[in-house]
């Protein structure tokens, strides 16, 4: 049977990580095309944040890498 464990989003990063994963998130013109980027400003600067927002910032995370990683390709 498997079992969900919590991913706490802030300590798995020191706070020079974080404020390099920002850069990325606050620069993904993805996420600002489909979020609110305002709430989710918000949202990531949160210190204390919900198993479901850590879920959800991770996911946002790996688009906007992959979305990097695909215009430094020029395949985006």
């Amino acid at each position: 049977e498997k079992t969900g464990f919590y991913s706490p989003f802030r300590s798995f990063f020191k706070k020079k990580d974080f404020t390099k994963i920002q850069k990325y998130l606050n620069k993904s013109h993805i996420l600002k095309k489909n979020l609110n980027m305002k709430n989710f400003k918000k949202l990531i600067s949160n210190d204390d944040i919900l198993h479901t927002e850590s879920k959800f910032i991770f996911a946002c995370l790996n688009i906007a890498i992959l979305e990097k990683t695909l215009r430094k390709s020029k395949i985006l």
